[in-house]
């Protein structure tokens, strides 16, 4: 999709009175694909929303310090930051090609420090053994740097098509242990509760 498309469909969301009906909508950029992985597309879709001052734009990513440059160089007050974390054993076995955990605690820092109202959000949060002290060592190691506005959890959803095509390319799909494949929810298998 090209930036000018994108841009224009903003500017008719922007002057849609219908929109959302009426009200003020938070539009999440990195729900499917990663929002920084392309800072330059980015930047212009975050200097669009500051054209208005109704909507906000959520950028979620799970990049550190790397793609970070443009919300560093300029404050946008339509802007929300989000980094995706997750307990470190739970990054080393399932992100693996993500950056640290570290560097993304440290991004999320430094835009925060720029102005930013930065989120974090621990999600999903899988039910490893001591999966309490794992996500309580995350927690430790964010606050020890910043204070995020908000933090959000989540459980792992079991989508269908995710699983189907994680096996269909390989990649390491042992996360399923952690679904109830008798439970359906409107977003997959239902997540095996802590006893």
């Amino acid at each position: 999709m090209k930036i000018d498309h994108v841009l224009k469909a903003l500017d008719e969301m922007f002057n849609d009175a219908a929109f959302n009906d009426g009200k003020p909508a938070i539009i999440n950029s990195g729900e499917l694909a990663n929002s920084l992985m392309n800072p330059a597309f980015m930047e212009k879709i975050a200097d669009k929303f500051e054209e208005q001052n109704k909507h906000k734009l959520l950028i979620l990513t799970k990049f550190g310090t790397k793609n970070i440059d443009f919300l560093l160089k300029k404050t946008r007050k339509q802007t929300i930051c989000a980094w995706s974390l997750n307990a470190p054993k739970v990054a080393r076995l399932w992100e693996t090609n993500a950056p640290s955990i570290d560097d993304r605690i440290e991004a999320a820092k430094l835009v925060k420090e720029s102005g930013y109202t930065v989120w974090i959000r621990i999600d999903p949060i899988f039910l490893i053994e001591d999966w309490q002290d794992h996500y309580e060592y995350l927690l430790l190691k964010i606050f020890h740097k910043f204070t995020p506005d908000r933090i959000i959890s989540g459980i792992p959803r079991g989508l269908w098509k995710t699983i189907h095509y994680a096996k269909k390319v390989r990649v390491d799909t042992s996360w399923i242990e952690y679904f109830d494949f008798k439970e359906k929810t409107g977003w997959g298998m239902g997540a095996k509760t802590a006893v």
